[in-house]
């Protein structure tokens, strides 16, 4: 990518399950990504989108002092990881069992340090709760539109050494917490409670409809009702301010 313009370039394979890691090395940059993505809908955006816009990546610039940033397409990350340099190899570890996206630097696992400097637990990855996939492995120059040039790309390549311990190690800590968070109270159970003969009303409980006298009583005493003079202000107060009456 020569630069002048954002750009993605992405491999020819993906991956839905199992682990996978792969290694690239860069010849030369100014800026550069390296991570995974998912294959737009569109293709053709690739040619205008740089990877932290569409994936998860690792972006080192030769001005950013030896830090690399962790940009996804969510949100740019708080964390940061130590950057690499033209000629080093980086190691890039796709987990789909666990959905994380691990980084290494000449075979080193790479922990993420917080914003006031200091590491995190070592066991942290880099990105976590990947999309299910299919992500592709990728690599593209930065939102600034500078170069990157001589990436190559190595697949497959036999897992670094310790990172099983490591993981089982994650899955042992996040069973303790899920153990030691306190359980949720059960909500009361809803009963449903069938309405009495009385509350139906004489027409639902014997299923017949209203006579016609009983219809003429109920408008004679809307009528009645309608007719009758308002309550005083004083009455209407200590009528509410009384307790409703059981029935």
């Amino acid at each position: 990518i020569n630069g002048g313009q954002r750009g993605t370039v992405v491999a020819d394979v993906s991956f839905r399950t199992g682990i996978h890691y792969w290694e690239v090395l860069v010849a030369d940059f100014r800026t550069i990504c390296l991570g995974v993505c998912e294959m737009p809908k569109n293709p053709r955006v690739l040619n205008d989108k740089w990877l932290g816009e569409i994936g998860y990546a690792v972006s080192a610039s030769a001005c950013s002092g030896g830090t690399a940033f962790l940009y996804s397409k969510e949100q740019l990350s708080t964390f940061t990881v130590k950057a690499f340099l033209p000629g080093q190899r980086v190691g890039l570890l796709l987990d789909m069992e666990e959905r994380t996206l691990e980084y290494y630097l000449d075979g080193e696992r790479m922990h993420r340090i917080s914003p006031d400097q200091k590491a995190t637990d070592t066991k942290d990855p880099a990105f976590t709760k990947l999309p299910p996939g299919p992500l592709f492995p990728a690599c593209s120059n930065g939102f600034d539109k500078a170069f990157c040039r001589g990436v190559e790309l190595t697949l497959e390549l036999p897992l670094p050494a310790g990172y099983m311990v490591v993981r089982e190690q994650r899955r042992a800590e996040q069973a303790k917490q899920d153990a030691a968070a306190p359980a949720r109270p059960a909500g009361p159970t809803p009963t449903a409670t069938a309405p009495t003969p009385a509350a139906a009303g004489g027409a639902a409980a014997t299923g017949t409809a209203p006579s016609s006298a009983a219809s003429s009583a109920s408008l004679a005493s809307a009528a009645d009702v309608m007719k009758a003079p308002a309550p005083a202000p004083t009455a209407a107060a200590s009528i509410l301010g009384q307790p409703p009456q059981k029935k």
